[in-house]
């Protein structure tokens, strides 16, 4: 284990080592959280390894599973709730990602797998979908670079589906649990919680879409001529028509990000979504 862990330090381009490590982490031998760590370390020597990016969505995987959420309060230091779990390993990998787009330019391998996480993490709580949306500092300090432009519309559209997704889930929730099991009615707190939960996403989503408009406008006056500005800018006033219910919400922004061992590098080519951002372009 300690030669595989040596060897992908110097070397985390093998798919053969990371098998490895994977069937370790199967056997339970190896612990999953320092699989994480050793792919951070590497990612800070090759922050564009494919292989490591596809073997650290297959930890988080394991890690999200049902039947790994109870153990891992003696794994680590995530904590005793699954939610509270999750939302670590939710700012560790924007805290991840967030260094490997800085040290290697155009690092579309980064931002993809930021995509993964807002999609198979993220979504898993209302609270914490919004911290996600700290990109603004990355996208002032690298206006040129075009690997993040896609991000925050793909954020702000998923917050927008989450939105709608979470509400109706809570009723469809609610009336299941009171017309087929009203001895396992949840109480009127734990309702009124995840109720409130998601109206206050649904109030700050405007606020978002405002302090990212802002930002852009901001950006452009200062840095003319960066296509990578204007279609941020028009990704968001899309979706800003979409809640005044001027526009259908185009679900072909959010591309499903593949897990498998093909390389992540041509994910932002996919016809859909450059169909999407020629459409943005065209209302800025």
């Amino acid at each position: 284990m300690i030669s595989t862990c040596t060897l992908l330090l110097l070397n985390p381009t093998s798919p053969l080592l990371w098998n490895v490590r994977k069937e370790l982490i199967l056997s339970g031998t190896l612990n999953p959280l320092k699989d994480l760590h050793l792919g951070k370390l590497a990612l800070t020597k090759f922050p564009k390894s494919p292989e490591t990016w596809i073997h650290r969505r297959w930890v988080l995987q394991q890690l999200i599973q049902e039947s790994s959420l109870p153990s891992l309060a003696t794994k680590g230091n995530l904590g005793a709730v699954p939610v509270e779990r999750i939302h670590r390993l939710v700012q560790e990998e924007m805290n991840v990602c967030s260094e490997a787009a800085g040290r290697y330019p155009s690092n579309y391998n980064a931002w993809s797998h930021r995509i993964w996480v807002l999609q198979h993490l993220a979504k898993l709580t209302v609270k914490f979908s919004l911290m996600t949306s700290s990109t603004k500092y990355w996208v002032s300090m690298h206006v040129s670079d075009h690997s993040g432009f896609h991000y925050p519309p793909v954020l702000l559209q998923f917050l927008d589906t989450q939105n709608s997704d979470w509400t109706r889930n809570i009723q469809v929730e609610n009336q299941s649990v009171n017309e087929q099991n009203p001895s396992l009615r949840r109480t009127k707190r734990v309702a009124g919680t995840e109720a409130a939960c998601a109206e206050e996403h649904k109030r700050d989503l405007p606020h978002h879409l405002d302090e990212e408009m802002e930002l852009c406008s901001e950006l452009i006056d200062n840095y003319p001529g960066h296509e990578t500005l204007c279609v941020i800018e028009g990704g968001v006033f899309y979706l800003q028509q979409h809640l005044s219910n001027k526009l259908p919400l185009m679900s072909t922004a959010v591309s499903s990000v593949d897990s498998s061992d093909e390389s992540l590098s041509n994910s932002h080519h996919s016809p859909a979504t450059s169909h999407v951002h020629k459409l943005w372009m065209l209302m800025v």
